[in-house]
């Protein structure tokens, strides 16, 4: 996630540009993510899980690449902390555009599978990780976004990551529906489902 965010800035501040004290920034404070929560507790337990404050923190859509300078003022500007938002929704923009943000949300999208089957499918050495449902929303909206401009296809493959076509048959693949926002996995023949679809490799 925080090398996304520097790719999405091209490794320097969103905002103003400088390549000086540059860190990973929270677009919303703890404070504001806990009084946004506020509303998921529930009535039995009287609480919000820490999963769910963590998931709604610490997620593509809450954090930006910003310099010292740019961090600290967009705490107290409200007015500069709206010029944040609006850098960090074109960039956004150009990372689904440029395949980007395609890459993130294969490479985050695809489960840790434990079962001698799943490891047949996938690759004794694997390493695949889940995204949560805050950075799943947050891919969505805006892949259907450049799919509806036609920036990026409606309908496409995915391939796995890496290895030699031998290696690829013998994992299964995904096919993608960006504008009804649906992922589904598919063991057919990858050349097969090529001919019929658009295909991507993050590779």
């Amino acid at each position: 996630m925080k090398k996304f965010a520097k790719d999405v800035a091209n490794g320097m501040c969103l905002v103003c540009i400088s390549r000086a004290d540059l860190r990973v920034a929270h677009l919303d404070n703890q404070e504001t993510t806990r009084a946004t929560l506020k509303g998921w507790e529930q009535p039995i337990f009287g609480r919000t899980y820490p999963w769910m404050y963590a998931n709604a923190f610490n997620n593509i859509g809450n954090i930006a690449y910003l310099c010292k300078s740019c961090e600290d003022r967009c705490d107290h500007d409200e007015a500069y902390r709206r010029q944040v938002m609006q850098a960090w929704c074109r960039a956004m923009r150009h990372a689904a555009r440029s395949g980007l943000l395609l890459r993130y949300f294969y490479n985050g999208h695809a489960k840790l599978f434990d079962s001698p089957f799943a490891q047949q499918l996938h690759g004794p050495d694997a390493k695949l990780s889940g995204l949560s449902q805050e950075d799943f929303g947050v891919c969505m909206s805006f892949l259907q976004e450049a799919a509806v401009s036609g920036d990026v296809s409606r309908e496409f493959v995915v391939l796995p990551i890496g290895g030699t076509p031998g290696d690829r048959a013998r994992r299964f693949h995904h096919h993608v529906n960006l504008l009804g926002g649906r992922v589904s996995w598919c063991s057919g023949d990858h050349d097969e489902c090529i001919r019929c679809h658009a295909s991507w490799s993050p590779a």
